[in-house]
């Protein structure tokens, strides 16, 4: 992290790291508890690349592991996986969601949380306290 942040500082590779800002930030994802640790450790935040279901569970253990330790809060960012168009292509994306999440053994689950329609967008709102960023 500290090669990261002098890199982040540096003007000839138009970077620029602040550990204040919310839009320069070193978010880590994980699902394990030992990863979710590191994130509290070394990261700004984490970036949660899990099913809603699941997200709040993982948010709130990176506050935990945050509070041994750390001042504020975490930034918190979730992804959710979106496919809107005619069924040939929402179904293409769930193929190709379901081939690239054959890693986890579990990409049945993971292509359930596909939002496939604007109301299933719209009706998804993030985890308490997501946005909030404190230094």
């Amino acid at each position: 992290m500290v090669i990261f942040r002098r890199a982040g500082q540096s003007p000839s590779l138009g970077l620029r790291t602040d550990p204040d800002s919310t839009t320069d930030s070193a978010l880590f994802g994980g699902f394990q508890p030992r990863a979710l640790e590191r994130v509290a450790r070394w990261g700004d935040g984490f970036l949660a690349a899990a099913p809603p279901s699941w997200a709040g569970g993982l948010f709130d253990s990176v506050r935990t592991f945050w509070k041994y330790g750390r001042d504020g809060e975490p930034r918190m960012v979730a992804q959710v996986n979106v496919a809107l168009g005619p069924d040939a292509v929402v179904e293409d994306a769930r193929r190709s969601m379901h081939a690239y999440y054959e890693f986890t053994g579990m990409p049945d689950r993971m292509t359930a949380a596909l939002l496939t329609t604007p109301a299933a967008v719209r009706g998804r709102s993030p985890p308490s306290r997501t946005s909030a960023r404190t230094r």
